[in-house]
């Protein structure tokens, strides 16, 4: 969430980031500086949303389970568990799988 404080004469805006915090300062006044820490706010969301693509959980763990897990020491129990997690064999799949990739 956006907030702004006053240091001397000038304001300081800032906001959290996904990675830590982002600050300005040098605003005239407090309208300034909360519309700027708005907008980097929204500029932010919508930079991660454009990284992370729209898909369920369940593709990227059937993804990782056909690359990464087959190079591991332990690949027949990772992918024992990550079949499990998908319902593979039974009809218990993970409700963890049917959610977007960018909810989470």
């Amino acid at each position: 969430m956006a907030s702004a404080y006053k240091r001397g004469n000038k304001w300081r805006a800032q906001f959290e980031l996904s990675t830590g915090r982002k600050t300005k300062d040098g605003f005239k006044t407090k309208r300034e500086a909360l519309a700027w820490a708005v907008e980097a706010e929204k500029l932010d969301k919508e930079r991660l949303s454009d990284e992370i693509p729209d898909r369920p959980f369940s593709e990227a763990l059937e993804r990782y389970r056909d690359t990464v897990s087959v190079t591991k020491r332990g690949q027949k129990f990772e992918i024992r568990r990550i079949d499990r997690w998908l319902g593979n064999g039974s009809d218990d799949t993970d409700p963890l799988c049917f959610i977007s990739l960018q909810n989470l």
